[in-house]
């Protein structure tokens, strides 16, 4: 092999410097060209990484030294919807948007600039997920260069690679992948979200966090601030869940007989999945309002707390959803899979429920544009208005499992984690299996290439 791969590393969550050095060590030793571009050398360092010592390294921080003519930057094309990641993070961490507008037209001209120094044949990073990817991925495709964006699948244990910003285009596996029956379940790097402040040599992790000197970020302004502003959001999310159990907004069970039963499963956030694949969705009560007031006399809405969420919403928003006609709130522990096939219409962004629930012939209602809102299984919707036609209709469902929904799924996935929280992800046996996708592509690549 001796085609040239880009990575991409982001400061937010920044975790995957490390899957990716190994990724990219694992393919410099077999020939390949690798560079790096990343929002700062911060991860870098803390990690204990010398990126350079594989290939050169780019750093939109050094970057934002340059001066340029304002003529320069007046003539940079900017959708800002593919800021839009970055916008909602910034006011979740530090309650307002930190970054000036023309650094994003800056952005645009940093990637532009390294994809035409060094033309590589592939990009390589997790899906957009923020202002720095988002606007690589765009780059990209202006070259007609590939992109590869590595995320945790549906289904545990196993990744699947976008090809666009929405997954609505994923990299099929063509190896012998035979379908099976398979559990599924949170995206791996949901699966532990807690802190645990008893941890061995947790206070010096937080002093080094705080003392590497590193230039600004495009994605978290000063990163150790922004790190140690990350526990603080956890301990207010502590305190907010506990506020919320002693106001008893929770129910631990519902009755599910003789009505119609409407599921909405709240999401993670900020997170790509709200910020990119349903960014026209972001305010929650807005949402359940237009579902609650949308549903004919016998039907109920029922509505579940994310268990990886739990805090990020205060008792307000709860109460406030309470008064809401015909709705119930589950408590975040509820076994919903065990009464899944009870429900009779689930109305979603991008939650995996619905997947699940077109397995059990369920009708499902996306709102989000996520790769299986395709599926002929489900119904996209693009209006409140829509949404409440459809929902009128609605009549008691009938369970019949339907095995074709994990069947056209299985082949766009291929084993391994991509779960920085999780040392898993960094043993040779999960980089061999994260690098199956990136050389399914570099040898197609080669054959196509090769003289007839």
């Amino acid at each position: 092999m001796n085609q040239t791969i880009l990575f991409l590393i982001a400061d937010s969550p920044g975790y995957f410097v490390q899957i990716i050095y190994q990724m990219a060590e694992a393919l410099y030793s077999q020939g390949c060209k690798v560079i790096f571009a990343s929002t700062s050398p911060y991860y870098e360092r803390y990690k204990g990484f010398d990126l350079s010592r594989l290939g050169e390294c780019h750093y939109f921080s050094d970057f934002l030294q340059v001066s340029l003519d304002s003529t320069v930057l007046e003539a940079v094309e900017l959708n800002y919807w593919w800021t839009y990641p970055t916008f909602v993070r910034d006011h979740y961490f530090i309650g307002q948007h930190r970054n000036e507008w023309d650094v994003y037209k800056k952005l645009v001209l940093f990637h532009r600039e390294v994809l035409q120094k060094h033309n590589p044949d592939l990009v390589v990073s997790e899906p957009p997920s923020n202002a720095f990817l988002y606007i690589a991925f765009h780059m990209a495709q202006q070259n007609h260069v590939p992109y590869l964006g590595f995320i945790s699948a549906r289904i545990p244990g196993n990744i699947n690679v976008f090809l666009d910003e929405y997954g609505e285009k994923m990299l099929p596996n063509i190896a012998d992948n035979p379908s099976q029956p398979v559990p599924l379940g949170q995206p791996d790097y949901m699966l532990d979200q807690t802190i645990n402040w008893r941890e061995k040599g947790m206070l010096s992790k937080i002093w080094r966090m705080m003392t590497i000197p590193v230039p600004r970020s495009i994605e978290s302004g000063n990163t150790a601030l922004h790190q140690l502003r990350s526990y603080q959001k956890r301990l207010e999310r502590n305190w907010r869940y506990a506020r919320a159990l002693q106001a008893n907004v929770f129910a631990n069970n519902v009755n599910l007989h003789g009505k119609i039963n409407v599921l909405h499963p709240l999401h993670f956030r900020p997170e790509a999945s709200t910020s990119v694949l349903a960014r026209y969705y972001e305010n929650d009560l807005e949402l359940l309002k237009n579902i609650a007031f949308s549903l004919p006399n016998n039907a109920q809405l029922i509505v579940k707390e994310h268990k990886s969420a739990i805090g990020i919403r205060d008792v307000t928003f709860y109460q406030r959803l309470l008064s809401y006609p015909n709705t119930v709130l589950l408590h975040p522990d509820y076994n919903l899979p065990a009464n899944l096939p009870d429900f009779d219409a689930v109305v979603i962004l991008t939650s995996t429920v619905s997947f699940e629930a077109m397995q059990e012939s369920i009708p499902v209602f996306v709102l989000g544009n996520v790769f299986f809102a395709t599926y002929p299984e489900a119904t996209r919707i693009f209006s409140y208005h829509e949404l409440e036609e459809k929902l009128r209709e609605l009549k008691k469902h009938r369970h019949q499992p339907n095995p074709e929904v994990m069947d056209r799924y299985q082949k766009y996935c291929f084993l391994g984690q991509f779960n920085y929280l999780n040392s898993v992800v960094v043993t040779p046996r999960n980089i061999e299996n994260l690098l199956v996708p990136v050389r399914q592509v570099l040898n197609q690549m080669h054959k196509e290439n090769e003289p007839c």
